[in-house]
């Protein structure tokens, strides 16, 4: 009686529970990555020439090969090899394979493939490493709270670089070392590389600030692009005005386009515009 009044199920696929190699394997993958976007930002060395870029590119490279191996080991355990699919799959494949080529017919294969004594940027172990870590986000990062955990990350770290960098423009140098002892020092690059930094965090920052809504967050973000802001300020260099110019434009852009959803957003469109304005006068008026 039982058999015929009772359908027995078995539980669907996605709800099965986890191995348990499966979940520390995941754990490990998702922390090696938030890892990766905290420190890189931060990242350099007092010990070689180079101190800053090629000391963040070989952590880079070395972090992006572990955790890249342990999603490979993660794949063979669940015995599943498909990963989400995406249209910037072929254009990201079809660049690597002129990366490829480009490496193998170059005039120095070996520079080409590993990079110069002082800096990796360009090379093509560096190129497969940011395609790496595109697949690793892609196939491990899924849902708005957790890709927001990954900006939060970066947007911590930022913030420390950049009460850093303005302390240091403004010489007052907290670090023991002598190179440290430079307005121009900060862990991002140079000076210009700094600014540029600058422009994308306080484009990034006016951009969430409107979206988030815990008045904690809001308080962060704001400070954050405030910082930010000073740093374009102190060095008013007219490169970084465009940057950000260009940068407040697509908000605009963006936020008109969606303006027919919710009229109430019409504020959010000042802050952006007023930077806008301040980024076209120091370009005209230096």
């Amino acid at each position: 009686n039982f058999m015929n009044n009772e359908t027995l199920t078995a539980p669907a696929p996605n709800l099965m529970p986890k191995p348990k190699n499966i979940v520390i394997l995941d754990k490990i993958i998702k922390i090696g990555i938030y890892l990766l976007i905290f420190l890189i930002p931060l990242w350099f060395l007092p010990i070689t020439i180079n101190t800053v870029g090629f000391n963040k590119q070989v952590l880079m490279v070395l972090l992006i090969v572990i955790v890249f191996i342990l999603w490979l080991a993660k794949l063979l355990s669940q015995g599943n090899w498909k990963w989400k699919e995406n249209k910037l799959n072929w254009t990201i494949g079809a660049f690597l394979i002129i990366y490829i080529l480009a490496t193998i017919f170059s005039l120095r294969p070996y520079s080409s493939l590993m990079g110069f004594a002082t800096h990796l940027s360009g090379s093509l172990i560096n190129i497969l490493s940011f395609a790496a870590l595109y697949l690793l986000i892609l196939n491990n990062f899924k849902g708005f709270k957790k890709i927001f955990g990954l900006i939060f990350t970066f947007l911590a770290s930022s913030a420390i670089v950049s009460i850093f960098g303005l302390f240091q423009i403004w010489g007052k140098f907290i670090l023991p070392w002598n190179f440290t002892k430079l307005t121009s020092f900060n862990t991002i690059g140079t000076i210009n590389t700094l600014g540029i930094f600058s422009a994308i965090v306080l484009t990034l920052t006016v951009t969430l600030l409107f979206a988030v809504k815990k008045t904690g967050l809001k308080i962060f973000l704001g400070i954050l692009g405030l910082i930010n802001f000073l740093i374009l300020f102190s060095l008013n260099f007219w490169v970084l005005w465009i940057v950000l110019g260009v940068g407040m434009v697509a908000i605009l852009i963006f936020g008109l386009a969606k303006l027919h959803q919710n009229r109430n957003q019409l504020g959010w469109l000042i802050i952006p515009m007023v930077l806008l304005v301040i980024a076209l006068f120091f370009i005209l008026f230096k």
